[in-house]
């Protein structure tokens, strides 16, 4: 036991913490969502090696994340030599460095800076979006070596957002029945949309003056993003049609917004249906 004990202090030394700055509650499934995605991604990402959860931190919420050898299925299936030790740390930042990308792309309203191969970590950028979304938190992701190399990504809540409905617009499936039509393969990524403007019009009536004011500007700038994704993915969307939803839940104030900073854009002056 104590050797186990000691071969994952090792492990330790090199980790990749993923925090969330909340007060919100956090989904249970959504947790199991973000390990499972996490999990799978790291053993493709490395050819079977495992991601093994160090510690979590209460009060937000904080994962401290290791590897282990891809041959090991348990803590004391197999001892690490030092060079396959160092492997494992260059693997992990290998594995870190390619998701905050990811999501630092789909933040700047990017494609993602690699092919959707086996082995980009994708899913994992994906989870940690949603639960940073749904939980509105402040997203921070850190890789620290034993040799002091360090690799950092921070978003706000509103960056979140805006990253968020990028990248699930980008990622919206594609009916193949109805590919040639730019409604059909726009749906999913409206219904996405629909749910974040229910979820931000009810949070908006208990904001104050000054964090309507904000969260208002941020949104747009989401919107934007989500609307150029769209486009890139092969579908105009209407700006009129988003300004429509965000009268019928009460957002004038943003709805003119949107009309205004969006309205002059490639395909805002489409007929909406």
């Amino acid at each position: 036991m104590a050797n186990q004990l000691d071969r994952l202090g090792a492990l330790g030394s090199a980790q990749l913490t993923i925090y969330f700055g909340t007060e919100e509650p956090f989904s249970a499934q959504g947790l199991g969502q973000l390990f499972s995605a996490l999990a799978a991604d790291y053993k493709r990402f490395t050819n079977g090696a495992e991601l093994v959860l160090l510690s979590a931190e209460a009060g937000s919420l904080k994962l401290r994340l290791g590897a282990i050898a891809a041959a090991a299925t348990t803590v004391g299936g197999v001892y690490l030599t030092a060079d396959k030790a160092v492997d494992r740390f260059n693997r992990l930042y290998d594995f870190g460095k390619n998701v905050s990308e990811i999501i630092e792309y789909a933040q700047k309203g990017r494609p993602e800076p690699m092919p959707r191969s086996q082995k980009a970590p994708s899913k994992s950028a994906q989870a940690i979006l949603e639960t940073a979304a749904a939980s509105k938190s402040r997203l921070r992701l850190d890789y620290s070596s034993p040799d002091g190399e360090r690799l950092i990504l921070e978003l706000d809540p509103q960056q979140v957002e805006q990253a968020h409905l990028a990248a699930s617009a980008a990622r919206a499936p594609r009916p193949k029945a109805q590919r040639s039509s730019p409604q059909a393969r726009s749906v999913a990524a409206e219904a996405i949309m629909e749910a974040r403007l229910d979820d931000y019009a009810a949070r908006r009536a208990l904001a104050s003056p000054a964090e309507r004011q904000r969260e208002d500007a941020a949104l747009v700038v989401a919107i934007g993003l989500f609307v150029e994704a769209l486009r890139a993915n092969g579908s105009d969307y209407a700006v009129e049609t988003v300004a429509q939803k965000l009268d019928a839940r009460g957002l004038y104030e943003v709805a003119a917004m949107v009309r205004q900073e969006l309205g002059g854009s490639r395909g805002g002056q489409l007929v909406t249906q």
